[in-house]
């Protein structure tokens, strides 16, 4: 015989959205502490945790959806910011990938980081159009006005004095920021509006159509390009 629960189709002990959120937020920590191998772990136990959640009402349905994007845009980020330390002496692919990282949808504070990053390594390399374009960027943030970013905002300042006084580019980058991408999870590539593409039908990952069938990279739960109806947070019935 079957309890209300296996007939109602839920996990023997579901998880609830709450919970989530506290882990949410502590991957944000993580994050913002330089801890990345931990803060990914947590983004990706969250995405493993979504399917098995119990949304009590459809605020916690659209809640699930919304903490499978931002695991999404947090663990790409991490892999871009990973993925720059290994670059070795290869200047180009450092600024590209710290290029993409700033396009990732982060929290201000976090995307503070990413252009902080992705401004020096193009000042350094002495790609001064591409650093003015963060250097701007940093200086539009609400954040860089509060007083523990007061130095930064001296520097972005400084850095987009001395760069279009240079006006110039030492290296030609795989990077538009005037034309719309997202980052291919396989590669960490820009994939440019209109360029074909599949994704995940579970976290949404972008790719290019070669990496059709594939297990997705960011959530290691679906098969990237297969129809599917994606996530679905059943509401569970009021007692």
């Amino acid at each position: 015989r079957c309890s209300r629960t296996e007939r109602d189709g839920l996990p023997a002990a579901p998880l609830h959205v709450n919970g989530l959120i506290e882990e949410l937020k502590n991957g944000y920590r993580l994050f913002h502490a330089g801890q990345f191998p931990e803060a990914r772990a947590v983004f990706e136990d969250i995405l493993t945790a979504v399917p098995l959640t119990v949304a009590h009402a459809r605020s916690e349905a659209g809640e699930c959806r919304e903490m499978v994007e931002i695991c999404r845009e947090y663990i790409t980020a991490i892999r871009l910011k990973v993925a720059i330390g290994e670059c070795g002496e290869d200047p180009k692919r450092q600024m590209e990938l710290g290029a993409y990282f700033t396009h990732q949808n982060l929290q201000p504070g976090h995307l503070l980081l990413a252009l902080r990053l992705a401004m020096a390594s193009a000042f350094k390399h002495k790609n001064f159009i591409t650093a003015a374009s963060f250097a701007r960027r940093l200086l539009e943030l609400p954040d860089i006005s509060s007083e523990k970013n007061a130095d930064l905002k001296l520097k972005a300042q400084k850095v987009l004095q001395k760069s279009e006084q240079m006006g110039s580019n030492e290296h030609a980058l795989d990077y538009d920021e005037r034309n719309p991408f997202a980052v291919d999870a396989a590669d960490l590539v820009p994939i440019y509006r209109g360029s074909p593409e599949v994704t995940c039908p579970f976290c949404a990952s972008h790719y290019q159509p070669r990496h059709a069938n594939g297990l997705c990279a960011t959530c290691n739960i679906s098969q990237i390009g297969v129809e599917t109806i994606g996530l679905v947070s059943q509401v569970a019935a009021r007692r």
